[in-house]
């Protein structure tokens, strides 16, 4: 039996709606790698911060004090950046690394 166009829309689209109801949901949160430093003094307080806001990082130490790397979610940057700029006295500034993107 031909179903025409409008019936295989309303077959395909039927099918693919009752998948679609039936799929786990997962709810995507967008990331950023970010990197800051500060002065062995001021890490206590960054790390507290950080701990609180549940974000995961690594921390690499230098001669002057400590390096971090770290991905946020977008709307924990802004108060990030406020806080940094706070503790270190505006000596300190919160980058953005934008990620490439493999096209393989």
């Amino acid at each position: 039996v031909k179903l025409g166009t409008g019936g295989l829309v309303r077959a395909y689209g039927g099918c693919a709606g009752q998948c679609l109801l039936l799929a786990e949901k997962i709810e995507l949160i967008e990331k950023k790698k970010i990197q800051f430093a500060c002065l062995f003094n001021e890490w206590a307080i960054i790390q507290y911060e950080l701990m609180q806001q549940q974000i995961e990082y690594q921390e690499s130490y230098t001669e002057t004090g400590v390096l971090i790397e770290a991905r946020v979610q977008v709307h924990q940057i802004e108060p990030l950046r406020h806080k940094l700029q706070d503790v270190t006295r505006g000596r300190e500034s919160l980058k953005v690394i934008e990620e490439q993107e493999d096209d393989n």
